[in-house]
């Protein structure tokens, strides 16, 4: 077996990246993934039936499974994020459940998987059980008179940001269209749902906010003016999420690009490093490029 290194550039489903995350195993006949567990888990055959006298796997424990990670075409409700897109390994469905099949041939369940690799594993709905007496919240994020009993579970298919202008929100599970129970008086489902803004979820404009001092940079990586944390502009519109090439760090590095009609004209058409800002408000957006495609396109000039 054949193990590719961090920092490999490959092809995988046809997508050119960089494994910085990612650790794929070639084999001659198949490729496997490691996985790891977030609770004790036995294993199952192909009806779904625990198979007899097998060893429990415990929480922690590394399992080899058979597939590779592809990046997702149509919604899954278990997947992973790489570079801001949206990755799965293939499972199957037995009588309703999501299993990955082990190299061995036998399966374990997707819900005692905590990893994909080094990338936790993400569900698009799960349950929570409340911790103590609480009420619901409405799509405000603010509490209304509708009591919850502790001990209380529901199913949750959102985990939102209501109050974007908080800082480090934990954030509300939704139960339905406007009953939300805050984050900390619940227990989390085992695999935990992607953590949004209410407007991310609805697909409407993004913004970030600034996080550290930066520099705004022109489309071809140089300097083009400052941005301070507390001093404005720190709060801007952008379109695009991309790769650029920074010379003088030698590397590409993700930047998003902030409109044109933007107001502040130190600003205004620039790139502002994905690092130094935080989505706010509106869609996450993926890299219209490759960090090998920038490193390209510079050294053409």
């Amino acid at each position: 077996m054949k193990v590719l290194k961090l920092g490999t550039i490959m092809t995988l489903g046809g997508i050119l990246f960089s494994l910085t995350n990612f650790v794929v195993h070639a084999d001659s006949k198949e490729n496997t993934t490691e996985v790891t567990l977030n609770h004790n888990t036995y294993l199952y055959n192909k009806k779904g039936s625990r198979v007899k006298d097998s060893k429990k796997l415990l929480k922690d424990e590394s399992v080899s499974v058979k597939g590779k990670i592809q990046k997702l075409s149509k919604n899954k409700k278990y997947y992973t994020i790489y570079n801001y897109q949206r990755y799965w390994l293939p499972y199957i469905l037995i009588k309703g459940q999501a299993y990955y099949t082990t190299v061995k041939g036998k399966f374990i369940k997707v819900a005692n998987v905590g990893k994909i690799n080094n990338s936790e594993l993400i569900a698009t709905s799960g349950y929570v059980v409340t911790k103590k007496n609480t009420v619901f919240y409405n799509a405000n994020g603010n509490a209304t008179k509708n009591k919850v009993k502790k001990g209380s579970k529901f199913k949750v298919t959102a985990l939102l940001n209501l109050k974007p202008q908080v800082a480090d929100m934990p954030g509300f599970y939704q139960v339905s269209k406007n009953k939300f129970l805050y984050s900390l008086d619940v227990n989390k489902p085992r695999i935990d749902l992607q953590f949004l803004t209410k407007e991310a979820k609805e697909n409407k404009t993004t913004y970030v906010n600034l996080l550290k001092n930066t520099y705004i940079r022109q489309a071809d990586g140089t300097i083009r003016s400052k941005v301070t944390v507390g001093y404005m502009p720190d709060s801007w519109k952008v379109d695009n999420l991309k790769y650029i090439w920074v010379s003088t760090d030698n590397k590409a590095e993700l930047f998003y690009h902030i409109v044109s009609s933007d107001p502040w004209e130190q600003t205004r058409d620039g790139y502002i490093s994905a690092e130094a800002v935080k989505v706010t408000a509106g869609p996450e957006l993926t890299p219209s490029n490759t960090d090998a495609e920038a490193e390209a396109a510079a050294q053409k000039k």
